[in-house]
């Protein structure tokens, strides 16, 4: 007996320990009051055999009155242990009711003359225990106090049995079993008692032992979800060290490139990672946004070529739609008119979005497999990471396209800007020199323009500037070049010229001027307009100072001095007038600067006598 009672104190000490450690760890304070009942178990065993090994009638009954005493402290910490547990509503006020409750009886246990279990007819009767040896209960008529030990200990089971249905109805299967088998045994293990009580029974008390199966039971789970966790824990350390070095491949693989190359390696290795059977990149149609044209395809891990395809009645649809979109399996019954999952006996499918910079899905990668899908979550996020580098490099592909569209268009007439047109030239003049023909390059200014920006406004202006740029941009072709050079100057070059210069030159300023003197309509404004326009021809032209552009200004100004709405073609002897009237200014500004090289000289002014009168004034 003493043995069976050590083994169930250390047992209880045992549980105590390790369930309060896990509890504290967690913070899941059910197993804290799960190690109080084991201390309580503990304490009510050892009482247990205090109480069996004693043969003095009073010391029996001081025994008897702590043994109910833990009896009794315990129903507080069942309420709390599986209210808790349950997650049932007002645990804590049920718990404090039970703990007045079990305040009460312990008052009336100590108060009292006699233990709440006896009166004072109490005996020791000795028998024979089951381990063979001799043991002393006390027996006697009940106190008139007794049955209220009875009805706390039918709430309290009443209260795990409600708790046990709150388990089953969640379908916390393993939990609802425990606990019923708890109850169960406790019926079992009080029905036993009552027999010791009656003298009926050679058992010792084992009021203790249904918890201190239930914390074995508890034990054994906890012990599992240690081993599950540490499981789960590796395989966390090796996924995400797999996760490392497939996103370490995909930095190198955007650190080596951009464009196209970029895109088919980034779908290469996304399907080769998640062994896809077939990886798609594909992006919403321009000219009909219910087709899907793919960019890159990977069939077993080898690019494929191109294809467009319906977005109705595939999956696609759904992504475009949705965020992420998963078939775990038989995605072919789910999609009967897709051709391609039923010929490729496709089982398994996971879309993600590609989105753009408002948010809105401009594209998806499709990766399909042959074989039911299993890790979803983790192909989930692998293809969420991939989707959103794609779309970023797709955004910045767009910007720099619209950075270098900034750089070398004109931002208001959309023409080639005055830094495209100057390497446009400069192109144009190495190829006319190595084919040895000549090029034609037409500047021109519209007239008084400063007028029309005073008179009505820059925004009338750019309006203005904005329709014969667009004009002008009907005659681009790969033999006329059209930009627009500057302020109200447009810049027309065709690299090769075929037939007399003179003609041509007349024949493309007749056509070019009608452009610019057809009316302009700016709201309720009619503008109407001329221009005046420097030719050049190159490189037979060229005068070895000047180049194209300066050529073709020259020859404008000289255009513009003989009267404007008219055209002047640039010959060397434009330079020759120029540098002289540049010489003669210099020469002026260097006499005005020293002393003694202008003086005034004054006419003198007579009359017929020859008498001087005056000067000029």
């Amino acid at each position: 007996m003493i043995a069976f009672y050590s083994v169930l104190i250390a047992l209880n000490a045992l549980c105590a320990a390790l369930i309060m450690a896990y509890g504290i760890q967690r913070k899941r304070y059910q197993f804290v009051s799960l190690a109080a009942l084991n201390v309580f178990s503990a304490l009510f065993n050892w009482l247990s055999l205090e109480l069996l090994s004693s043969n003095d009638l009073g010391d029996a009954l001081e025994l008897s009155r702590w043994h109910l005493s833990v009896i009794i402290a315990a129903y507080p910490f069942y309420i709390h242990t599986f209210g808790t547990w349950s997650k049932l509503k007002h645990t804590g006020s049920l718990t404090i009711g039970f703990a007045i409750f079990s305040f009460c009886l312990l008052a009336v246990n100590f108060i009292a003359d006699y233990p709440l279990r006896y009166g004072s007819d109490a005996a020791l009767f000795e028998y024979t225990t089951l381990f063979n040896e001799r043991a002393r209960v006390l027996v006697g008529d009940t106190n008139v106090f007794f049955p209220l030990l009875h009805t706390g200990y039918a709430l309290v089971s009443t209260f795990l049995c409600f708790c046990a249905y709150k388990f089953y109805k969640e379908k916390r299967s393993l939990e609802s079993f425990s606990l019923l088998a708890t109850i169960l045994f406790q019926i079992v293990v009080a029905y036993i008692g009552f027999q010791i009580d009656s003298q009926n029974s050679s058992w010792v008390y084992v009021g203790a032992l249904p918890i201190s199966v239930l914390s074995l039971a508890t034990l054994v789970v906890i012990s599992r979800a240690f081993r599950k966790t540490s499981y789960d824990l590796q395989k966390e350390v090796g996924e995400r060290t797999e996760f490392d070095r497939l996103f370490a491949e995909l930095a190198k693989v955007s650190n080596e490139g951009s464009g196209d190359g970029f895109f088919e390696n980034v779908m290469k290795l996304l399907a080769t990672y998640c062994n896809a059977d077939f990886a798609i990149l594909g992006l919403l149609d321009n000219d009909d946004e219910k087709y899907i044209q793919t960019k890159c395809v990977f069939k077993q891990g080898v690019a494929v070529d191109n294809f467009k395809y319906a977005r109705g009645g595939t999956p696609c649809e759904n992504v475009l739609s949705h965020d992420a979109c998963i078939y775990p399996r038989d995605v072919w019954a789910e999609f009967p008119l897709d051709k391609m999952l039923k010929d490729e006996s496709i089982e398994g499918y996971l879309g993600y979005p590609i989105l753009d910079e408002q948010q809105r899905s401009i594209g998806l990668i499709a990766l399909l497999f042959r074989d039911r899908l299993v890790d979803t979550k983790k192909l989930k996020l692998i293809t969420d990471v991939f989707a959103t580098r794609i779309g970023a490099e797709m955004r910045r592909s767009k910007l720099e396209q619209q950075l270098t569209t900034m750089a070398f268009t004109d931002y208001l007439t959309g023409l080639p800007n005055r830094t495209t047109l100057l390497k446009q030239t400069n192109k144009y003049q190495i190829s006319a020199g190595r084919k040895d023909h000549d090029g034609l390059l037409m500047l021109f200014d519209i007239d008084h323009f400063g007028e029309i920006n005073r008179k009505f406004g820059t925004e009338t202006g750019d309006q203005t500037l904005k329709i014969i740029g667009e004009r002008l941009s009907h005659f681009a072709s790969e033999s006329c070049f059209v930009a627009r050079y500057g302020g109200d100057e447009f810049v027309i070059a065709f690299p090769s010229l075929n037939g007399e210069m003179n003609a041509l030159v007349r024949t493309h300023w007749t056509a070019l001027s009608a452009v610019f003197k057809r009316t302009c309509i700016v709201g309720n404004r009619k503008i109407n307009l001329t221009c005046s326009m420097g030719a050049t021809v190159f490189p037979s032209q060229l005068h070895e100072s000047v180049d194209i552009m300066g050529a073709a200004e020259h020859a404008l100004a000289k255009a513009k001095q003989s009267g404007r709405d008219s055209y002047c073609v640039f010959e060397p002897a434009i330079i020759d007038y120029i540098e002289r009237s540049r010489s003669l200014e210099q020469e002026l500004l260097n006499a005005l600067s020293q002393a003694g090289e202008l003086f005034m000289v004054y006419q003198p002014k007579v009359d017929r006598n020859h008498k001087l009168w005056g000067i000029p004034s």
